[in-house]
């Protein structure tokens, strides 16, 4: 490599470091903020949403079991699991205030919902 070549190469390579420095000094792009949970915009605890979501789980238990329980024709089964249902439901709404519970009702409708499927078969609490 000659001088001339490397007098040329110099501008060019204060350019190129400026960039790099600038480029590392630079601010990252913000993170979108994660939106709030219905939850805590309604103002309900984390563990009373856990006790919902055991409640929920226990009400998915039970309706499996009815559903599994072949000595019963599909009437009875709907019956119980209509039963089960309200039951757990009117165990949830009882943790919750009626402001609490009409603010979560309205956060949840107002989320963005996925388009239903028109080809997706109509499915019983037994399917």
């Amino acid at each position: 490599m000659t001088i001339k070549t490397v007098l040329t190469a110099l501008p060019l390579l204060g350019f190129l470091g400026a960039r790099a420095s600038a480029a590392a000094t630079a601010k990252p792009a913000p993170i979108a903020a994660k939106p709030v949970p219905c939850w805590m915009q309604a103002g309900i605890d984390k563990s009373v949403m856990a006790q919902r979501g055991e409640l929920a789980k226990s009400s998915q238990a039970a309706v499996k079991l009815v559903c599994e329980n072949a000595a019963m024709d599909m009437p009875g089964k709907l019956k119980v699991i209509s039963s089960i249902r309200k039951s757990t439901q009117e165990k949830m709404d009882a943790l919750l205030t009626p402001q609490q519970s009409a603010a979560l009702k309205a956060c949840n409708q107002a989320l963005p919902k996925p388009p239903p499927n028109p080809n997706a078969p109509k499915k019983g609490p037994c399917d």
